[in-house]
């Protein structure tokens, strides 16, 4: 084995192990957010399962009409409200979608996938981004 090689396989080494020591660190971080992706999870869970059965809402909702009225009332306000905010968004999704070509959740990622190559250029020699 000449000694190019040599150089290679140690960098490689090297390589690997940092790549472990950064899995292992943001193992670490990530356990923070196991309670807000769990409750996600739960949420989405729950919003399938009313798709699948919206019976069960008509059903709820009727009883709820009948046995307390007030509360009825006030629970259909509220969901009016939310789905008028619903649609308000879209439409401003819609709009942004128009004049940029992108909604907000489109521009969020290519900053994120932006900044995340960045941190991952520092890392590897000679990669470094233009302007550094």
């Amino acid at each position: 084995m000449n000694e190019r090689d040599l150089e290679l396989a140690l960098r490689k080494q090297r390589l690997v192990l940092h790549s472990q020591a950064l899995r292992q660190q943001w193992a670490t971080q990530a356990e923070a957010l196991r309670p807000v992706a769990t409750s996600v999870d739960r949420v989405r869970a729950g919003v399938r399962w009313v798709r699948a059965h919206p019976q069960a809402i008509f059903a709820g909702a009727l009883v709820l009409g009948l046995l307390r009225p007030r509360a009825a009332f006030r629970w259909a306000r509220r969901g009016f409200v939310i789905w008028g905010l619903w649609r308000k968004l879209r439409q401003h999704q819609d709009l942004m979608r128009e004049r940029t070509g992108a909604t907000l959740t489109d521009r969020l990622a290519d900053h994120l996938r932006e900044t995340l190559v960045e941190r991952i250029r520092q890392f590897l020699p000679g990669q470094a981004s233009p302007g550094r």
